[in-house]
């Protein structure tokens, strides 16, 4: 992009446009003193419209460990085009930012905003970030999994919720129950997939209205496949650099449309009989609120087993109705609290380590 393109540029955040060429100029806007998050927008506003060809963005693991990667822009910008024709999404319309930086979810919120020439709404990321939220309906945003549920159990971030035009939910599957209730909301809203190495979503699933699915449906020129392992293998060649081998265990079927069943590396070995974490966890969100995870600790006798990991009392009585035999915690431990990212994700590893040295733990 030369300079005097760029010159002629505007963003609009929170309903007030500012020149590119002030920016450009060294020049803060006053949208930057708000928070140390609307400030990080602020530094990523300039990287974009910097002369790099690249941005730098956290990948949050999805293919091998957390990381700092450098995206070239004209991947960024493909990636762009596949989510505002998918939406239909226009200049002038509002977008809701409440993801943290830099990972990829809440990078190309802002960047799309910037480049479709919308209306950008920044909310410091936390739990419920619709609670009292003042600044009208959205055409667009993008919440986590988590967030989500916590909108949903409050009246009034449910009813703001509801009037989000297109919504979609990064950062890993829903479970059931948030996919009971979404289903009967009058609004667009789809569980998305893609990580940091296809620059966001490939895929898109329904959760709302009457087209609900369970497959993932991916983009025009994105085909997935199955490797020897049953992991995926992501050929988008418009946005990702080869081909990807994910660490996502799935299903993929004649037309192309996918489903996940969990992670190949949360996968629990116990007696010989292999339990994906995801399922377990899935199974139990029926019956327990608060937060919870599924781990496994070392077993003379099976070699591992699985511990229900819980930051609030567990009924077990409900907690094995749910479950098969095989799927069943040998133990209940219970933490202050369970480690997480800042996407809403467990840090499983270092729940592992965690769980190595607590002493105390129920018997199920």
């Amino acid at each position: 992009m030369c300079d005097s393109e760029k010159v002629n540029q505007t963003f609009t955040i929170d309903n007030k446009e500012y020149q590119v060429s002030s920016l450009l100029k060294g020049e803060v806007p006053d949208f930057a003193h708000q928070s140390e998050f609307h400030h990080a927008v602020y530094e990523l506003i300039k990287e974009w419209y910097s002369e790099s060809p690249t941005i730098t963005i956290k990948s949050s693991g999805s293919i091998g460990r957390p990381k700092d990667m450098k995206v070239g822009k004209e991947r960024i910008l493909r990636s762009i085009d596949y989510t505002r024709d998918f939406f239909a999404l226009k200049p002038g319309e509002k977008a809701l930012l409440c993801l943290p930086l830099p990972y990829i979810a809440g990078t190309m919120m802002v960047i799309r905003s910037l480049v479709i020439g919308m209306n950008l709404f920044i909310l410091v990321p936390g739990g419920r970030p619709l609670n009292n939220i003042l600044c009208g309906k959205m055409d667009f945003a993008s919440l986590t999994a988590l967030q989500v549920y916590n909108s949903i159990k409050e009246e009034f971030d449910k009813k703001a919720l509801a009037t989000i035009k297109n919504l979609i939910i990064v950062g890993g599957g829903i479970s059931k129950e948030i996919g009971m209730v979404l289903r009967d909301f009058p609004n667009s809203i789809y569980s998305t997939y893609g990580m940091a190495e296809t620059v966001s979503h490939i895929a898109m699933r329904r959760v709302s209205g009457p087209e609900v699915s369970e497959r993932y449906i991916p983009f025009a020129d994105v085909t997935v496949s199955l490797a020897e392992d049953d992991t995926l293998i992501i050929n988008a060649p418009r946005v990702a650099e080869g081909l990807l081998h994910s660490n996502d265990v799935g299903v993929v079927f004649d037309d192309g449309s996918f489903q996940i069943i969990g992670r190949k590396d949360n996968t629990i070995n116990s007696g010989g009989i292999k339990i994906h974490i995801e399922t377990v966890e899935s199974l139990l969100k029926s019956v327990i609120s608060g937060n919870f995870a599924i781990s496994s600790v070392s077993d003379e006798k099976f070699g591992e087993v699985l511990v229900l990991v819980s930051e609030q009392n567990i009924d077990i009585a409900a907690v094995n109705e749910v479950l098969p035999a095989y799927y069943r915690p040998k133990k209940v431990i219970y933490l202050e609290k369970i480690p997480m990212t800042e996407t809403d994700k467990i840090r499983r590893s270092e729940l592992k380590q965690l769980l190595g040295t607590v002493s105390h733990s129920v018997e199920i």
